[in-house]
């Protein structure tokens, strides 16, 4: 954000000395920041710009009762750059003898369709979990997708959830 654009903000008031109310020569009110103001503004939207941004779906499933086909979750329309990847998978209900579920995801780095196999989830119990965040490095404007598969001892008995996140990281400059 440049100080330009602070400064001829359409501010609603005076506040104190950090905005001051001038009149240009065409009699249009103005109101730039202080000085003390900018130096506090531009710091902090520069923080902002810089922060990690989550891109396509957030996948927040529960409930799963068999395993989730491929899935885009993020509409194609990525930038080259380097993303970071957050999935959480639990057993929410066991199915008192045997239950596993696993991630997949896969997506495109450098024209090769890659391949990250989540961990596998296997345990009857609702602590058994996966908590994994992994970096991948993804082309512009190819798709991500995600899928499960899924093992009950008896048929569509477990019950798992899933959450997924994609973040941007950094776009290749």
């Amino acid at each position: 954000m440049s100080v330009d654009r602070l400064n001829n903000a359409p501010w609603p008031g005076a506040q104190d000395n950090w905005v001051d109310q001038i009149t240009d020569d065409l009699g249009k009110k103005r109101y730039p920041l202080s000085q003390e103001a900018i130096n506090w503004l531009l710091p902090l939207q520069n923080s902002v710009d810089a922060a990690q941004q989550q891109v396509g779906v957030f996948v927040d499933r529960s409930g799963e009762t068999d395993a989730i086909v491929p899935t885009a979750f993020d509409g194609g329309s990525l930038v080259t750059g380097l993303y970071q990847l957050s999935i959480w998978s639990r057993v929410e209900v066991p199915d008192g003898a045997g239950s596993a579920v696993q991630v997949t995801i896969t997506y495109t780095s450098g024209g090769v369709v890659q391949t990250f196999v989540g961990t596998n989830v296997n345990g009857d119990t609702t602590t058994s979990l996966s908590q994994q965040s992994v970096p991948l490095w993804i082309d512009e404007g190819t798709a991500v997708t995600y899928e499960t598969s899924y093992m009950s001892t008896t048929p569509n008995t477990m019950e798992y959830q899933v959450s997924i996140a994609l973040q941007l990281v950094k776009a290749r400059a």
